[in-house]
């Protein structure tokens, strides 16, 4: 209903109502300039952290609400308050790391290999904006136990892939990986969907991402 919704609106204003709704997602500065005038938001390598909070729609669904610099100006709270209370959601939430394998034999893709494909699909439950989870240090610590050095490839705005840097003895060739990323984004990504052409690593010691190419 209108009042509902209307009612949701209001307590967006209350950071004390709503601080457990609110989480990270991340989009490409480039070519988001104008999206991205009105909001906070942080820099992180080619990216922007920018925050939203969920609300329930009358319908049952779930709609979005971008924080704005007005409203966070409103809350009177620093950025790494909005920061460390985003992301705290966010791993609070049911995250999804699933080996890329066992989600191709889910599509009936390849069975049995004698080479089980060593990378995992990351997102989280709702599969909605999940590729900020390769800005969690929980998630990267996670994925570093099964994988050791990896890198990051960021299939789209919901969800990334983490390869590791070497295979079978030899190094990951990473031109091969940049081709891939841009050919999947070209052909098979929506527009609206694509996070970005570069292929990503994590800083552990200053729990930061960085561009590897």
């Amino acid at each position: 209903s209108a009042s509902n919704m209307q009612g949701t609106v209001n307590s967006v204003l209350h950071f004390d109502l709503i601080h457990k709704k609110i989480y990270p997602r991340i989009v490409r500065r480039s070519g988001n300039e104008d999206f991205l005038s009105d909001k906070v938001y942080e820099e992180v390598a080619d990216l922007a952290i920018l925050y939203y909070v969920n609300v329930k729609l009358s319908n049952k669904d779930t709609g979005t609400i971008n924080i704005s610099k007005s409203v966070f100006d409103y809350w009177n709270i620093d950025m790494q308050t909005l920061h460390d209370t985003a992301f705290s959601n966010l791993e609070k939430d049911h995250l999804i790391i699933c080996p890329i394998s066992d989600l191709l034999s889910m599509m009936g893709g390849i069975p049995d290999t004698t080479d089980p494909i060593d990378m995992y699909v990351v997102s989280n439950r709702s599969k909605n904006y999940g590729a900020a989870c390769m800005l969690s240090s929980k998630v990267m610590e996670l994925l570093r136990d099964r994988l050791g050095d990896f890198y990051i490839i960021p299939s789209s705005i919901h969800e990334f892939i983490a390869i590791p840097t070497v295979r079978d003895q030899e190094d990951v060739d990473v031109s091969k990986i940049i081709d891939m990323i841009k050919d999947v984004n070209a052909s098979s990504v929506p527009d609206e969907d694509i996070l970005s052409d570069s292929l990503y690593g994590y800083d552990f010691e200053n729990h930061t991402l960085y561009i590897v190419a």
